[in-house]
C-alpha cells in the first residue's frame, strides 16, 4: 500500500514522430492482450509489446512494480469495462478502463505503425465504485450548475452558481499535479466537488474544469510542454470566462490553487489581463523544485515501515539521477526526465511563488494540513515568513486533500470529504472585508 502513490514517478508518456494509422480493432486487441499479460504476471512478455525506447525506460521489473502497486491499492483485477480509440494526427491512442475489486483504473496506450506500444500512461479513473454522496454541509437546492468550456482546448467545465440575483463572488479552482478531472478525483475522494458545492451553498460561484493533461493528454508534445501549458494558461482562460459570465461580480473573482495549483496561483494572478481579487493557496509548495520535493516524499514513504527495501532504494536512485540530469548542462532541454522534459522541470525550479506573491497587491488566504507529508509545515512556515501580513490557517489533523486522516498514502484511498471548517474558512474570507471590493 505504501508504494502506490509513487506511481507518479513511473508515469511514462512518450510522443514520437507522426506515424501511419492502424485499424481500430487491431490496436484494441493489442491493448487487451497487453492488459491480460499484466494480469497473468507475464511482464517479460508484456514488455515485448514495447518499442525500443519504451523497453529501455520501463523494463519488466519496473512494469511489475507498477502493476503490483495498482493491485495492492485497488484490489484484484476484474477485467476491462471500457475501451476507446482516440485519433491524434497519425497516432492511435487506446484509452482503457480497468475494473478492480475496489476501484477503477485508467491507462492510455500509444501505438506506432508496427503495433508497438510507444507510450503508456496510468492514472486514477474518475469512475468509482464508491458512490459520491454530498457532504452534510452542502445544500443542493441552494445553487444550480451550468456546463461550459475553457480555453483553446475547449476543456469541459462546470460553473456552480448560487440561487439569487447576484452578482456573486466567484472562484476558479486550479488543480494539483497529475491529469485531474474537474472534481479533482483522487481515489474515492472528490476534493474540488466538495469545495465547489460547499462554497456555492454559502453564496460563492465556483468554476472547475477538466485539466488539459486529463482531457487532451494524448495531444500534448511533452518535449515542448511547461507548467504554463499544463496549468497557467487554462486558469487564465477560466478567469476570462468568469468575466464574461452574467451574475458574476467582476470585482470579486478569486483563484484557489491546490498543491501545484497553489504554487502557480501567484503567477496566474501576475499574468492575468483581468483583475483578480485575491488568492486562496491550499497546500502550496513554497518553491518550484518539485523533483527535490518528489525525492523527499519518496524517502518519507519508503521509511514508514522502518526499512527501505531494494525496490524503494531503486526508486530513490531514479529521482536522484533525475536531479543530476537537471543540473547537467550537457543534457538537452528536450530530454525526457521522469515523464517530462528537462525544460518543464527547469521552468518549475525557477518559479519563486513567494517572491511573485510579494509583488501582488491583493489579499491571500494560505491553508495547510498538519498531516500533509507532500507539502509540509516547513513550506507553510516559508509562506508565513514571506507574507507576514496575509491570512494563514492550519488544520492539525488534515492531509494533503484537506480530509481528516493519518500522514500516510493509505489515507488517500479512504473515502472522506473536505473538512467543513475549511470550506467555512474559505467562504468567510472571500465574503469578508479581507477581499476588498473593486469597481466592475
Amino acid at each position: 500500500m505504501k508504494r502506490s502513490f509513487i506511481l507518479a514517478v513511473c508515469v511514462v508518456l512518450l510522443l514520437i514522430i507522426p506515424l501511419p494509422t492502424l485499424a481500430e480493432p487491431d490496436v484494441k486487441n493489442r491493448a487487451r492482450q497487453f492488459v491480460e499479460l499484466l494480469d497473468q504476471g507475464k511482464f517479460d512478455q508484456a514488455t515485448e509489446f514495447f518499442d525500443d525506447q519504451m523497453a529501455k525506460v520501463l523494463p519488466s521489473t519496473e512494469l511489475a512494480d507498477m502493476w503490483g502497486a495498482i493491485v495492492a491499492q485497488f484490489g484484484e483485477y476484474m477485467g476491462i469495462t471500457e475501451m476507446k480509440v482516440v485519433n491524434v494526427n497519425c497516432y492511435k491512442n487506446v484509452a482503457v478502463t480497468c475494473e478492480f475489486t475496489n476501484y477503477y483504473y485508467d491507462m492510455t496506450l500509444t501505438f506506432d505503425k508496427e503495433e508497438k506500444i510507444a507510450g503508456l500512461h496510468f492514472f486514477t479513473s474518475p469512475k468509482s465504485k464508491v458512490k459520491y454522496a454530498p457532504p452534510g454541509y452542502v445544500d443542493l437546492d441552494s445553487f444550480t450548475e451550468m456546463e461550459c468550456v475553457i480555453g483553446e482546448y475547449e476543456l469541459p467545465a462546470t460553473l456552480s452558481i448560487p440561487e439569487g440575483e447576484g452578482p456573486f463572488s466567484a472562484v476558479v479552482l486550479v488543480h494539483g499535479s497529475g491529469p485531474h478531472d474537474r472534481d479533482e478525483t483522487i481515489g474515492p475522494n472528490k476534493v474540488f466537488k466538495d469545495v465547489a458545492w460547499g462554497l456555492a451553498t454559502r453564496g460563492v460561484a465556483v468554476l472547475r474544469y477538466e485539466k488539459r493533461t486529463k482531457e487532451c493528454g494524448n495531444m500534448i508534445d511533452i518535449k515542448n510542454f511547461t507548467v504554463n501549458e499544463e496549468t497557467v494558461d487554462d486558469a487564465l482562460a477560466a478567469v476570462e470566462l468568469l468575466y464574461e459570465t452574467p451574475k458574476i461580480d467582476r470585482g470579486r473573482i478569486f483563484v484557489l490553487g491546490h498543491s501545484l495549483g497553489g504554487l502557480m496561483a501567484p503567477r496566474i494572478a501576475a499574468l492575468s489581463s483581468y483583475h483578480i481579487a485575491g488568492l486562496v493557496l491550499c497546500a502550496a509548495p513554497s518553491d518550484g523544485d518539485l523533483l527535490a520535493t518528489m525525492l523527499r516524499q519518496t524517502e518519507y514513504i519508503a521509511s514508514l515501515d522502518g526499512n527501505v527495501n531494494e525496490k524503494e532504494a531503486k526508486q530513490i536512485r531514479v529521482i536522484e539521477d533525475a536531479l543530476k540530469k537537471l543540473e547537467d548542462p550537457k543534457v538537452p532541454e528536450d530530454e525526457i526526465i521522469i515523464g517530462c522534459s528537462k525544460e518543464y522541470w527547469l521552468d518549475l525550479k525557477e518559479c519563486d511563488p513567494i517572491k511573485t506573491a510579494q509583488s501582488l497587491q491583493i489579499p491571500m488566504l494560505i491553508l495547510q494540513g498538519g498531516h500533509d507529508y507532500q507539502v509540509t509545515l516547513e513550506d507553510f512556515s516559508e509562506w508565513k515568513k514571506g507574507l507576514p501580513t496575509q491570512t494563514f490557517k492550519q488544520y492539525p489533523e488534515l492531509i494533503h486533500l484537506f480530509i481528516q486522516g493519518p500522514p500516510t498514502p493509505a489515507a488517500y484511498a479512504t473515502a472522506g470529504h473536505v473538512a467543513e471548517v475549511v470550506v467555512d474558512d474559505i467562504a468567510d474570507w472571500i465574503l469578508s472585508a479581507h477581499a476588498p471590493l473593486y469597481p466592475s
